[in-house]
């Protein structure tokens, strides 16, 4: 019996371990509470916040339902003014990329989003973080989401936190 049970434990105690990891490293930030929308993101025009404010986006499983680009805007505030931040899913690449001077904020591929790592937008404390992956960039002068965002031939999931 006793056999048994230590065998039982070097089996799961390292799939605990590997759980508990991931469940820190996708924390939630400090000052969020449960999500405030979660749901699949299938052409859909989505208000996530009542007003604008600082938050943290989670996408996962992101996919176009056509050959041609799949697009996710997201509206920011940007230099004092609204934006878009738009997301161009494309040939395996995603490409963040701002509407008003036609920038890319930051590019990663398609493979690198998995259930570990989903594709990550904070806006806290002036600065928008975009992660792909395990790769990030920061953008400085972004002080919040303005709440809302347009999907067009995307599939994926979302879930909204306000911080």
């Amino acid at each position: 019996m006793k056999r048994f049970v230590r065998k039982m434990i070097h089996r799961i105690l390292p799939a605990t371990m590997v759980l508990m990891t991931v469940l820190a490293v996708h924390a939630l930030p400090a000052g969020a509470t449960d999500a405030t929308w979660q749901g699949d993101l299938a052409g859909q025009d989505i208000v996530f916040f009542d007003a604008a404010g600082e938050g943290k986006l989670l996408l996962r499983d992101l996919g176009g339902t056509l050959p041609a680009a799949a697009i996710i805007a997201i509206g920011v505030v940007r230099n004092d003014e609204e934006d878009q931040l738009q997301l161009v899913i494309h040939e395996g690449l995603i490409e963040a990329r701002w509407l008003s001077d036609d920038t890319v904020a930051a590019v990663g591929k398609q493979s690198d989003i998995n259930c570990c790592h989903p594709l990550e937008i904070t806006v806290r404390e002036g600065q928008l973080v975009i992660g792909i992956g395990e790769n990030q960039q920061v953008v400085q002068r972004v002080s919040g989401f303005t709440g809302s965002l347009s999907s067009r031939s995307v599939t994926g999931s979302l879930s909204a936190y306000k911080i």
